[in-house]
């Protein structure tokens, strides 16, 4: 019998010191595919592509990230995405708890405007990092993604937003997923179509020790396997695993 297969849709994989053992690890327990965001454009994608085929590498300047002086090389970005096409746009998006002044948040939008251009120019899916900023981020999409010819995935990190803006997501464009994470709450999983349904470890972030402990207090990409299994059940859903599988497969065009 044909052992499950796991996506993990979200992680930071290059941050571990130890990645060949982290990668192993999580191969050896079944994790069959890793999406890797990058937070600053100083990150190299095609390397992480040429040591470890199933890491899905994504190139993006993460919101906290962005300096008020700062000129940012969009220009890198978008060589880096037509170097390879494998390379994804992640992880960007919008948070107004680090931009609390007007002038902050209007530059983020600024800056993730830009980013979702080059993400619908070359037809790549996107991670989106969204907190507290949801209405703003609505607006932006349904601006930026009239009458453009684009359809891969946009998956939204961590999520966390008002059931509300989930309908309104859904009603947008068909190719929103919902990622939920390692410290999400289970009521989560009743606003969420289970055809939408991704999860992801944030490794080596949000660690969560009511999921599985870790000595390091760090982030796995193994510990998927418990916070599906613990979904599974609350659901009363014996196929949530391969549900999500057959969701990641799709959203990426696997």
């Amino acid at each position: 019998m044909e052992l499950q297969k796991y996506a993990d849709a979200h992680s930071h994989i290059q941050d571990f010191e130890n990645i060949d053992q982290i990668v192993k690890e999580s191969t050896d327990s079944g994790i069959n595919h890793i999406i890797c965001n990058s937070t600053t454009f100083d990150f190299l994608p095609p390397s992480l592509l040429n040591l470890y085929p199933f890491i899905i590498p994504c190139i993006g300047l993460h919101p906290w990230y962005i300096n008020k002086e700062q000129n940012v090389e969009y220009e890198k970005m978008e060589n880096i995405l037509k170097s390879d096409e494998r390379i994804q746009v992640g992880e960007i998006g919008l948070d107004f708890i680090k931009a609390k002044e007007k002038e902050d948040q209007k530059r983020q939008c600024e800056i993730f405007i830009s980013q979702l251009q080059l993400a619908i120019k070359y037809n790549r899916s996107m991670s989106i990092h969204c907190v507290r900023a949801s209405g703003e981020m609505l607006k932006i999409f349904k601006k930026q993604l009239k009458g453009q010819n684009y359809n891969a995935a946009i998956i939204m990190h961590s999520y966390g937003c008002p059931k509300e803006i989930t309908g309104s997501l859904d009603k947008l464009y068909p190719n929103f997923y919902y990622s939920l994470c390692l410290n999400m709450k289970m009521e989560q999983l009743n606003h969420i179509d289970k055809n939408k349904l991704l999860f992801e470890t944030d490794a080596p972030y949000q660690y969560n020790p009511n999921i599985v402990e870790s000595e390091d207090k760090k982030s796995h990409p193994k510990f998927l396997i418990k916070l599906i299994q613990d979904c599974a059940t609350y659901l009363n859903e014996p196929l949530l695993a391969q549900i999500v599988y057959n969701n990641f497969r799709r959203a990426l065009k696997l």
